[in-house]
């Protein structure tokens, strides 16, 4: 999670003119580091969400132990 807003406040810094001379300019490199940074996030919060998914629907199988 901290990785979607701290690239979100890159960005608006960016937008802002806060990068220094670049004039507001977003480098292509950023946004693409952000995009897979997005999607590695929703990659882990979809495995957890589907190991918990499994676990509840084979707890019957384990009761017992």
């Amino acid at each position: 999670m901290g990785q979607c807003i701290s690239s979100r406040q890159k960005l608006e810094k960016a937008k802002e003119g806060g990068g220094g001379g670049g004039g507001g300019c977003v480098c292509k490199e950023e946004r693409i580091n952000g995009c897979l940074a997005m999607v590695q996030e929703q990659k882990s919060r979809l495995y957890i969400a589907r190991k918990c998914l499994v676990m509840l629907l084979c707890w019957h199988k384990y009761s017992n132990y």
